[in-house]
């Protein structure tokens, strides 16, 4: 790139005022991250912004001293040439990261104060990652003792406007493994004060999508109708459909409420669900309807609702897939932890972000299938999931019974004629009473399990009752064991 240049033009001291005149030509965006980056606290971290943009800077400056003065002062900032290089996601679901260049046509800040005036603009224009423009005015104040000072009882007056015409470029900011796509078009007005500032506006959003490969979760052909409202922004029409968009995906539609009122967030959503296919992984398969409404105060986050599963499809993962063994400990430590030699925190020390307070009921409706493990039956029945506050662990209450299912066992399918999970703690935990019987038989034989799916107790069945070698010969051959012989 070019050489930085620094150009004082005027540098004048006296005791009853500063005065300076200057400018700063090819000031290197790189130059301003690399200071940055050496005083991270992580080094091996790379930057989240790069390019070869360059920065121009001029100010004049006349600050008085002495009682009676007034100030006067002119700074500004503006792109003299170059790029910005931006955080975007890979796009192939695992959350790494890429750059995109911004296609920057002009970035500027320029500060001016007369007297007690303060006037503010900022420009951004670019080819892919929006415009926006903002301007802002206020007055300073003399204090008692001297000098000037912007104070928080300041009036506020100005406005802002941008437009972003895909969000995915700065889809940096999003949880890693997911994509965001979108339109962005919003302008405001401000007022209040600068400790109390007051936003008045409307933010509206089109062909919003959101992804995540990993946990088979996209949403299409989304739309956001927003107003700003103070320290309010109130949510009038958000609208998303599943996978599959309208040929199938089902819609998700909701409005509500969120403030930062005197710094403290919280928010109040109603959501609606209609046919929305919520998870389309091909293991894991879920269309559902109902309501669910969330708040949020501060760290307390309630959650209610009732759902209902319209269709369903969970493969449950085979016995043979590959794990680590019992003796492989898989710890994640900061590079200053492994140099200290300090521990991992655990989990049970773990503190939640949120103090959640859950209870959804769910319905599984007519068509909830669960197959793998030998296993293939259609669900049905209620279940409450809850999360007591203060807790990280979900716990579900109820009970969910098999219809039509079968399952294979000894090199047999067999019909499941009592099929129960009774849901009483831990979602892992539920109580079995599962009956299995080998059918088109003269004698009733089969497999029962009881206990709990922590510690469940698997026996062979038998009706009338026989001894378990008879039970075991009825269940693979289909007749009594002969007694003699190879067969026997």
């Amino acid at each position: 790139g070019r050489d930085s240049r620094v150009a004082i033009d005027t540098l004048e001291v006296s005791p009853d005022a500063v005065r300076t005149t200057g400018r700063v030509a090819a000031l290197p965006l790189a130059w301003l991250i690399g200071l940055t980056q050496r005083e991270s606290p992580d080094p091996a971290q790379p930057p989240t912004l790069g390019g070869d943009l360059e920065l121009g800077t001029q100010w004049d400056l006349f600050w008085p001293l002495a009682d009676g003065g007034v100030p006067k002062a002119e700074l500004s900032v503006t792109r003299e040439r170059g790029d910005l290089l931006l955080p975007v996601s890979a796009g192939d679901g695992t959350g790494s990261a890429a750059r995109l260049a911004a296609g920057l046509r002009e970035s500027s800040v320029r500060l001016r104060v007369d007297g007690t005036e303060l006037h503010a603009q900022a420009r951004w224009a670019s080819e892919r990652a929006g415009d926006a423009t903002a301007e802002l005015r206020s007055t300073l104040s003399r204090q008692p003792g001297g000098g000037w000072t912007w104070g928080a009882q300041a009036p506020l007056s100005g406005n802002l406007r941008a437009r972003v015409p895909d969000v995915a470029v700065w889809a940096g900011l999003a949880p890693p493994g997911w994509r965001v796509r979108g339109a962005l078009d919003g302008a405001a007005t401000l007022a209040g004060t600068r400790a109390a500032p007051r936003l008045d506006g409307q933010v509206e959003a089109s062909g919003l999508a959101l992804r995540s490969l990993a946990d088979g979760i996209e949403f299409v052909n989304g739309s956001l109708r927003a107003r700003l409202d103070g320290e309010r922004v109130l949510i009038e029409r958000l609208a998303l459909e599943g996978a599959g968009g309208a040929a199938g995906g089902g819609q998700l539609s909701g409005t509500g409420t969120v403030s930062l009122a005197d710094g403290e967030p919280s928010m109040d959503i109603d959501l609606t669900l209609d046919k929305l296919r919520a998870t389309n992984r091909a293991d894991r398969r879920v269309v559902l309807s109902g309501k669910l409404r969330g708040a949020l105060a501060g760290r307390k986050l309630t959650l209610r609702g009732q759902l209902r599963a319209d269709q369903a499809l969970i493969v449950l993962p085979d016995e043979s897939t590959p794990s680590l063994g019992a003796d492989v400990v898989v710890r994640a430590e900061r590079a200053t932890q492994a140099s200290t030699g300090a521990g991992v925190q655990p989990v049970s020390a773990l503190r939640a972000p949120f103090d959640a307070d859950v209870d959804v009921a769910f319905d599984l409706g007519p068509a909830f299938q669960v197959r793998g493990m030998g296993l293939e039956t259609y669900v049905e029945g209620d279940v409450t999931a809850r999360v007591a506050s203060g807790s990280l662990v979900p716990h579900l209450f109820g009970e969910v019974r098999t219809r039509r299912g079968t399952y294979r066992a000894y090199g047999v399918k067999m019909e499941i004629e009592t099929g129960v999970l009774r849901f009483s703690g831990p979602l892992d935990d539920a109580g079995l009473d599962i009956l299995a019987i080998r059918p088109n038989l003269s004698q009733r034989v089969g497999v029962a399990v009881s206990g709990s799916a922590q510690h469940p107790s698997v026996r062979l069945y038998a009706d009338p009752d026989l001894p378990d070698s008879e039970k075991l010969a009825w269940l693979v051959l289909g007749r009594p064991a002969s007694g003699a012989g190879a067969e026997a």
